[in-house]
């Protein structure tokens, strides 16, 4: 089972793409930037066969606290959730490597 940080990501990315490093880097970073901007505002992101990225709405509650059993509040907020797309889970489950569709 191999691991990939993002530096190896941009590198194979650039190889794959054949263009500069330092360019794949950038639009990395932006496109993380622009997903994390849509969440942030309770939108979604959707990359066809890849999946979605989208902020869900948590309500305000009462939680229990394990240390004296107080209740202590929780203020609603937006928490990131992501889907898979099922052609990507079949492609992961099949073992293909992505691009040899």
């Amino acid at each position: 089972m191999e691991s990939i940080n993002k530096q190896e990501l941009v590198r194979r990315t650039a190889l794959q793409a054949q263009i500069h490093e330092v360019g794949v880097g950038m639009a990395l970073d932006a496109l993380l930037d622009q997903i994390q901007f849509a969440m942030e505002k309770g939108g979604k992101v959707t990359l066809k066969n890849f999946g979605v990225f989208e902020g869900q709405h948590k309500d305000a509650r009462e939680v229990r606290s394990p240390r004296n059993g107080e209740m202590i509040p929780v203020e609603a907020k937006i928490v990131p959730h992501f889907k898979f797309a099922s052609s990507f889970k079949k492609r992961v489950a099949e073992g293909r490597a992505l691009g040899a569709a």
